[in-house]
Order: C-alpha cells, then structure tokens, then sequence
C-alpha cells in the first residue's frame, strides 16, 4: 500500500494492486468449459469446491479493495472501478457456475420432495386400508349373513403387504373380523325368532280361519232367518198396506160422499139465505114505512101535548133469549131498544140492535139471527 502513496498523497499513476493478478482470474475460464457429472455425489463436490475457490478470489478482491479504498475517497473510486472490473470479469465465471449449483440444488430438492410425497402416499394408502377394514365391518350392520361371511373371507384371504404397519393391520383385521361374527351370530338369532314368530303366527291364522269359517257360517244361517223373517214382515206390512189402502179407498169414497152432501146442503142453505135477504129487504121497506108514519104521528102529537120529561118505552123488547147454538161465545143476549132517549132528543127516534149494550154497526140481524129473532122488525142503523 505504501507503495501508493507518495509525499502523504496517493499516487493515482500507479495502478492499485489488489492482490490478485488477472491473469490469475482469467485462468478460472476453463472451468466453465469443465465436464461435470453434478448428479453424482463427487461431481457435485467437485462443483462447490470450484465454486468456492472462485468465490474466495472475489472475497480477496473485495477484501484489497476495502484496503486500499480507505486511505482516499479519489482512490478508493479508483480501486471500486478496478475491484468492479474484476468483479465483473469473475463474475462471468461465478454466475454460471452457481446457476448450475442453484439448478442442481433445486433438481435435488425436487427429488427429495417427490420421495417424501410418494412415501406419504405409500402410508396413507397403507392407513387408509387398514381404516377400510373397520369401516367394511360397519357397512355390514343391514346386510344378510351371506354377504358379512363374504367380507370375512375378503378380510381373511387379505395378503396385502403392510411392511411395518403389519401389526395395527393384524389387530384391525382381528376386531373387524370379530365385529362382524357377531353381527351374523345376531343375524341367525334374529332369524330364528323370526322362525318361531312365523310358526305361531300360522297357527294363529290358521286358528283365526277356522274361527272366520265358523262365524261366516254362522252369519250365513243368522242371515238366512234374518231374510226370511223380513219377507214375512214384507208379507204382512204389503197385506196391511192393502187393507190400509182400500179403507182409505172407501173412505174416500165416503168423503166425497159427504162433500157432495155437504155442498148440495151449502147450496140449498145459500138459496134460503138469498130467500131470507129479499124478506128481509120486504120486511125493512115495510118496518120503514111504518116507522115514518109514526115519526109523523109523534111530530102530530108532540105539537098537541106539553113538552116533559117522558120516559120513553123500548118501541121492542126481547122477550126470549136467543138459542145457545148460536157459536157466539161472547155474545149471551140481544137488546132491542128504542133510540128515543137523551142522545136522539127525541127528535128522530130509530129502532137500534145491540150487543150488551154496545151499538152493532153493518149488521144484518136477519141475515145473523134468520132462524129465530122473533121481531123480524128490527132495524138496524148504519
């Protein structure tokens, strides 16, 4: 280094010496030309300690360089321009040469990740067999007995190596085994309380046919009487229908005896009541006549005579009571009476017909009364 620096100063004409000779460094290029078998164990040995002699060529340099950097910034520029030159020079070998290593590293990586992954499938395929032993046994609970003795057979003629799993296989083939031994030991005892069930319940049926045969009969004969008492019934109902039918007939008859008797009597009733009314009428248009005659004789004799406080006589008077046929409930005696009293003034005395008293407007007492009122002269006021 002292060799640099000149008067205190660094002698930037002098090319720093870093230690290594290029030539050196270019003598490094046949190693990139070097047939190697990085496959194999020694090849690759081979490659790393190449790659470490390389690598430890540019530590060395980088070292210097950091060396002779220090004494100046200036000359440090220097030595990192000269140390990059170098750099970049055993680059050109280095690069490669850990590409390679990188690459085989990797293809070695691979390799053991694909041994670890198939070695993995290998346990799980062995596991999973050995976990379908239990699960083959559990499939088995609906099945019949033929078929569990045929999954004891696959499980028994079952040469599968297990390598060092063997053991944990035996042990799960055993309990499947068993499992399903005594699911078909279940099978048969269920099968054979299926047999005694099916005996009993022939005999039962064939006890309940007999019964179903001896109540067929027995219904057939109750039947049998039952049919033929309701014919009888049938019989006799139809032959007092019969007798029913021609009493209703003659009385039918008979009704329409009576109506034509009864509407022959209406009719002759009716002629006598028309009979009656055109007395009647007579009779009125005679009492009438008379009784404006006496109206005109009493005017006379009211004129002749003083004006006093008479007690006027009933001009008619009943003097027998009506007949209790009559159907008037309510009506248990006629009055006939003068309407010469306090309310007529005397001035227009008309005879009136009431009922206890209360006056009968609209009421043809002939019409009422033809058979027995024996006035046959009372008026009736409208």
């Amino acid at each position: 280094m002292n060799e640099l620096i000149k008067n205190g100063n660094p002698d930037f004409s002098i090319t720093p010496d870093l230690g290594i000779d290029e030539a050196v460094i270019k003598g490094l290029a046949p190693l990139l030309k070097k047939e190697r078998e990085i496959q194999t164990t020694k090849g690759f040995a081979e490659l790393k300690i190449d790659l470490s002699k390389v690598k430890s060529l540019r530590i060395k340099i980088d070292k210097r360089r950091k060396e002779l950097k220090a004494d100046s910034l200036a000359y440090g520029r220097r030595v990192d321009d000269a140390a990059k030159h170098l750099v970049m020079l055993v680059s050109e070998v280095e690069t490669p040469l850990k590409e390679l290593k990188d690459a085989e590293e990797a293809r070695r990586k691979k390799i053991k990740e694909e041994k670890i992954r198939i070695e993995q499938e290998r346990v799980n395929a062995i596991t999973k067999r050995i976990a379908d032993m239990a699960r083959l046994a559990a499939a088995q609970w609906d099945k019949g007995a033929p078929v569990i003795e045929a999954a004891i057979k696959k499980l028994t003629d079952d040469s599968f190596d297990y390598q060092e799993f063997v053991g944990q296989a035996a042990t799960a083939r055993v309990d499947a085994i068993a499992e399903m031994e005594r699911m078909i030991a279940a099978i048969k005892e269920r099968e054979e309380q299926a047999e005694r069930e099916r005996v009993e319940r022939e005999k039962s049926e064939a006890a309940a046919k007999i019964a179903a045969e001896r109540l067929r009969i027995e219904q057939e004969n109750a039947a049998i009487i039952e049919r033929e008492r309701l014919e009888r019934e049938r019989k006799e109902q139809e032959a007092a229908a019969k007798i029913e039918r021609e009493r209703l007939e003659a009385a039918a008859i008979e009704s329409e005896r009576l109506r034509k008797e009864q509407a022959e009597a209406a009719r002759v009733e009716a002629e006598r009541l028309r009979a009656a009314r055109a007395e009647a009428e007579r009779l009125r248009e005679e009492q009438e006549a008379e009784a404006e005659k006496a109206r005109a004789e009493l005017e006379a004799l009211k004129k002749e005579i003083t004006p006093a406080a008479v007690e006027p006589e009933p001009a008619f008077k009943l003097t027998e009571p009506p007949p209790e046929d009559l159907g008037f409930d309510k009506i248990p005696r006629i009055i006939t009476a003068c309407s010469q009293c306090a309310a007529c003034d005397m001035s227009d005395p008309v005879p009136i017909c009431t009922l206890d008293g209360e006056l009968i407007e609209d009421l043809d007492v002939t019409e009422v009364f033809p058979s027995w009122c024996p006035l046959k002269k009372v008026e009736v006021t409208k």
